[in-house]
């Protein structure tokens, strides 16, 4: 019965929905969500903010690892990698900038990486609180 299985499914996308209203309310916040629980961590969903700033589509962008290796250019610094690589694989929490490079490959100013910033771990944190 479709009934039966869709309130199964209405809470994880009711919390999806819930984190991408609140940091779309936030006009200079860009950012990408992720699922942590396929392997290499697969992108889905980037807001509009995401594609300005990059350069990508939202086409190009999921389904992509978040480790955003496609952003990666010749001055990113691989220890930061590591480090990323490590936070993910660990499940570890970590603050860092790294450089990551637009489409066209221009840098861009470092940007702390969009899979652990601080802004949107709170956001994060309050929707887990407001939902417990």
């Amino acid at each position: 019965m479709p009934g039966g299985r869709r309130g199964l499914v209405a809470p994880q996308n009711t919390f999806l929905e819930n984190i991408i209203r609140r940091s779309n309310s936030q006009p200079d916040s860009s950012f990408l969500l992720a699922n942590a629980q396929i392997v290499d961590f697969p992108i889905v969903y980037c807001n509009e903010a995401f594609c300005k700033i990059s350069g990508y589509n939202r086409a190009e962008v999921m389904q992509k690892s978040c480790r955003c290796c496609f952003m990666f250019g010749e001055l990113t610094d691989k220890d930061t990698i590591t480090r990323i690589d490590q936070c993910l694989e660990h499940q570890l929490y970590d603050q860092f900038e790294i450089l990551l490079y637009k489409k066209n490959k221009n840098k861009g100013t470092p940007q702390e990486n969009p899979t652990c910033g601080q802004q949107h771990k709170d956001i994060i944190k309050q929707l887990l609180d407001s939902s417990m």
